[in-house]
């Protein structure tokens, strides 16, 4: 047990103490076994898979603070290198992200304060397809090269965790190349390379025309087995003298198609709401998860004043689907009331984009939504929310399990609503 008890174990931030994180002790293993064989490490998965709860569990035991000085440094938002640099910088300086000395810290600190103070380099005078200027690379490399210097000052080794990598291929200054040979000069330092676009991982790290291929060790995070965390949610229901059935735990896995946080959402609902001595179940959970949607309502009804009318038919059609891997098919698209071909596929685009960021795509071609709440939350608007429950106690895990052919729903976005389907809200 802990030392301080919490009132609600299923804690919704990435940094859990060790009695409320569900152990991926086979993942730690295999990453902590490459990096003290002195090797860098691609540790991929889909978005709220649970890696950045990994890495910052991974990072935070006490065998690994004794042995390696941990930096984390989340990369999501950054847009080009001056960002790289500041994300690093405010990593460095932030005692929840890393256990670097405090005279490396403040090295550290200098050297970025140092090249802003004094104008050598300004990161983001670089236009889109411009040309650098000579002045510019070697100001450019100047800074890569002391931050990673600061790095290899310290006495014990490092682990440095770039989450979101993927990013810096979007910067409109190309600094991957300039990134591996300075990270190639830090033998002091092993890295950990995070991120949810596989695809994009991949072709950074396995294509031989890229500097960062074969640099690395590929890692694959997938969701925790249903046995897995059923078991992990009975154990802390009865910590707080509550009972918890194992097929709650594999429904709220199946539902959620392994997505952490909403599991862990949907969990720490259902843990409120049951009073000590009792027990929850699967109508417990799905009791707890409709409260959720009651109170997402002005959350999801104001992303869709948001989105056009063709966007909004999109998002519901995959929605309602579960899954689409093609839009190709007339009478498909004709089913729910969206455009021609090209159209729709924009629309797809923008859904995915970095500002809306509403779908996802798994595999190749399959795209679901990004939220798996919302999902829920549309399919209760049209009355079908009981059918998605119904296939996850069925233990359908995996969304291409559903038949695109079978009706999921009493009504179509494109038809009027018959008497026993509910009327969606505008």
């Amino acid at each position: 047990m802990a030392e301080k008890k919490v009132s609600n174990p299923f804690i919704l931030t990435p940094f859990l103490p060790d009695d409320y994180f569900c152990s991926r002790r086979e993942d730690s293993d295999k990453i902590m076994s490459l990096l003290k064989s002195d090797k860098d490490v691609v540790l991929i998965g889909p978005r709220r898979i649970g890696k950045t709860c990994l890495l910052n569990n991974l990072l935070r035991q006490p065998s690994t603070m004794r042995q390696f000085n941990v930096l984390y440094v989340d990369l999501f938002n950054t847009k080009n290198a001056d960002d790289f640099i500041m994300a690093m910088r405010s990593a460095m300086v932030n005692p929840l992200y890393s256990s670097f000395p405090d005279e490396c810290k403040k090295k550290f600190n200098d050297v970025v304060k140092h090249f802003k103070a004094y104008g050598e380099i300004n990161l983001k005078i670089l236009k889109v397809g411009g040309e650098k200027s000579k002045e510019r690379v070697k100001g450019e490399e100047s800074l890569f090269e002391q931050v990673f210097r600061v790095l290899e000052t310290t006495d014990k080794p490092n682990i440095v965790v770039f989450d979101e990598f993927q990013q810096i291929d979007r910067y409109p200054e190309k600094i991957t190349e300039l990134l591996r040979s300075k990270m190639q000069a830090t033998p002091n330092t092993r890295f950990v390379f995070s991120g949810s676009y596989a695809h994009m991982l991949i072709n950074m790290f396995c294509r031989e025309n890229q500097p960062f291929y074969n640099s690395a060790a590929m890692h694959y995070l997938s969701g925790i087995p249903a046995h897995t965390y059923a078991r992990f949610c009975n154990d802390l229901f009865r910590q707080y003298k509550k009972g918890f059935e194992a097929e709650a735990g594999t429904f709220v896995q199946n539902l959620f198609l392994g997505d952490a946080l909403c599991m862990q959402k949907a969990m720490s609902q259902t843990f409120a709401e049951t009073p000590a001595y009792d027990t929850a179940g699967v109508p417990e959970v799905k009791k707890a998860i409709r409260h959720l949607l009651e109170w997402s309502e002005a959350l999801y009804a104001g992303q869709e004043m948001l989105l056009s009318p063709e966007e909004n038919r999109v998002l519901e059609c995959i929605a309602l689907e579960g899954v689409v891997t093609s839009f190709e098919d007339d009478a498909f698209r004709e089913k729910y009331g969206l455009g021609d071909l090209a159209s729709t596929l924009q629309c797809v685009k923008a859904l995915r984009s970095d500002e809306k960021y509403l779908l996802d795509r798994v595999n190749r071609n399959a795209y679901i939504l990004a939220d798996r709440f919302q999902e829920l939350w549309i399919a209760d608007r049209y009355g079908v929310l009981d059918q998605k429950f119904d296939m996850a106690v069925a233990n359908k895990k995996r969304y291409d399990d559903l038949s695109l052919t079978k009706p999921v729903r009493k009504a179509l976005p494109s038809q009027k609503p018959e008497a026993e389907a509910r009327t969606p809200k505008r």
